[in-house]
């Protein structure tokens, strides 16, 4: 078995503290789907997903 792990998530400095948390918490998503070992999703379907 592979041991997943995430060892950054880099977002752009300088964006309102808004945008920066709106981009965080999609990105955020898209690592809980790796993590969780989610199936594989069309990209158009996992974008919905987590947006």
């Amino acid at each position: 078995m592979v041991e997943r792990s995430v060892e950054a998530i880099l977002i752009l400095h300088g964006l309102p503290q808004e945008h920066f948390a709106a981009i965080a918490a999609h990105e955020l998503c898209h690592t809980y789907l790796f993590m969780a070992e989610f199936p594989d999703l069309n990209p158009v379907t996992e974008e919905g997903c987590v947006s």
